[in-house]
């Protein structure tokens, strides 16, 4: 689970003159202030959370935010079972934070709406992207109530740019602005409410079970990350790194 608060930097430590031992201690709750541990309790699915990334280590003496890790495991069940309990979880986090004051969820990532993640066609590389496509599979998404008028004019001025682009630093540039709209465009993300009724209301109308999203997806974000991974006998939760 990743948890990206940055709350809180260490003290200035020269690793040039640590051994190896010192520079591979890692980070526990323990290591966390009152306030952190708090908040790491309040957004954690069990009790098992631990460090991962730069606040690993006690060494970092500058780590760019807590990230957290944490594994689910449930035996005997389905993975729409396993689903369904993940998203219980998740809406008790919601309530959690809901009853907090100086709390609040900033991001909460779960899952992709497939029609927007494959309703623009991209190439390997800028230079064999076809511009005139997307600028119709764009108007197209419009059309269909699956955008807003904002984002279809926002997506259409970089299609714009790429084919006007004069040199390629310009044309990469854009190449990666236009590439990260897309991603921010399928990738769902839930508000408080949303997580508290168990649902999203999407684009044109239709609703979205938390528990489908977990199901259709292996990855998810509240500034964390989760996979589920699955067997008859032992389906799993594995949150990692984004």
């Amino acid at each position: 689970m990743q948890h990206r608060n940055a709350i809180g930097l260490q003290r200035f430590r020269d690793v040039s003159v640590m051994s190896l031992e010192d520079l591979t201690k890692e980070r526990t709750i323990l290591h966390f202030t009152e306030s952190q541990r708090r908040v790491v309790e309040l957004i954690s699915l069990e009790d098992k959370a631990r460090p991962v990334g730069s606040y690993r280590y006690l060494a970092m003496a500058h780590p760019r935010d807590i990230a957290m890790v944490e594994e689910m495991i449930w035996k005997n069940c389905t993975r729409k079972d396993a689903s369904k309990r993940a998203a219980e979880r998740f809406a008790n986090i919601a309530r959690r934070v809901s009853l907090e004051k100086n709390v609040y969820l900033s991001d909460f990532k779960i899952g992709f709406d497939e029609r927007l993640r494959h309703g623009i066609t991209l190439s390997e590389n800028p230079e064999d992207f076809d511009t005139k496509l997307a600028a119709n599979e764009i108007r197209s998404l419009r059309e269909q109530k699956l955008i807003g008028e904002r984002k279809h004019d926002e997506m259409l001025y970089l299609v714009d740019l790429l084919s006007s682009a004069k040199t390629e630093s310009e044309l990469r540039e854009t190449w990666i602005n236009f590439r990260e709209s897309i991603r921010q465009l399928y990738t769902l993300r839930w508000r408080l409410g949303e997580l508290l009724i168990g649902r999203k209301r999407l684009a044109d109308g239709t609703e979205l079970p938390l528990w489908q999203a977990i199901y259709d997806s292996n990855s998810v974000c509240l500034s964390h990350c989760l996979s589920l991974l699955c067997s008859t006998q032992n389906p799993q939760i594995r949150t990692h790194r984004c």
